[in-house]
C-alpha cells in the first residue's frame, strides 16, 4: 500500500526495493532521473553494486553535485500498486525526510501523473508572482501561439508559394 505523507507541496510515498526494505520516496517532477541515497547502498552490504560511471547534475538550486554512479543492476522499486525495474543514481541525498529522489521517468511508469497545477494566471490572481515573471510567461505562450500558428498554416503557405506571378485573384489587397 502507499502511504502519502504531504508536507506543504512535498509528496513523499513508501517503496520497497527489495523483500523488506522499505524506504521512503520523495516524488520530484523537476529530477529527470531517479537517485537514491547512498546511505542505502552501504546499508545493504554489497547486495547492490554501482556501475563506475560517476557523472555531474545540476540540481534545482543550480549547484552542481558529483553521482557516485548508477545501479549496476536494475533495481526493483514496488509502490503496492505497481511495481518497475529502475536503475537510480546514487549519490548523498543529505536528508532526514526520505531515501530515494522518484524522478519523472520513474514516475511515469509507475503511472504517476501530475495532477491539480495552478496556471500561471490562477497563481498570478492569488498575488503569489511578481510583474517580471507574468511577463515572461506571456512572451513564452505567445511564442508558442505563434509557432502553433506557423505550424497550422504551412500547407497554405506552401500553395501560396505555387502561385504564379500575374495569375489572377479576387482577394482584395491581395497584391
Amino acid at each position: 500500500t502507499i502511504r502519502k505523507e504531504v508536507k506543504g507541496q512535498v509528496h513523499i510515498i513508501q517503496v520497497e526495493i527489495k523483500e523488506g526494505t522499505r524506504l521512503r520516496a520523495l516524488q520530484d517532477t523537476g529530477a529527470e532521473t531517479t537517485i537514491i541515497d547512498d546511505k542505502v547502498i552501504i546499508d545493504m552490504k554489497g547486495d547492490i553494486h554501482i556501475r563506475n560511471d560517476a557523472a555531474m547534475i545540476e540540481l534545482a538550486d543550480g549547484t552542481n553535485v558529483k553521482t557516485l554512479g548508477r545501479i549496476a543492476e536494475p533495481l526493483s522499486i514496488d509502490t503496492g500498486r505497481n511495481k518497475i525495474k529502475s536503475q537510480p543514481l546514487v549519490m548523498e541525498l543529505k536528508s532526514d525526510q526520505y531515501e530515494i529522489i522518484l524522478g519523472i521517468d520513474d514516475m511515469e511508469s509507475l503511472g504517476m501523473t501530475i495532477a491539480n497545477i495552478p496556471t500561471p494566471q490562477a497563481l498570478d490572481r492569488r498575488g503569489l508572482l511578481d510583474d517580471d515573471i507574468m511577463l515572461k510567461i506571456k512572451l513564452t505562450l505567445k511564442e508558442e501561439e505563434d509557432e502553433i500558428i506557423l505550424d497550422e498554416i504551412q500547407d497554405l503557405l506552401k500553395k501560396n508559394n505555387k502561385i504564379e506571378v500575374g495569375d489572377f485573384t479576387n482577394l482584395p489587397n491581395s497584391a
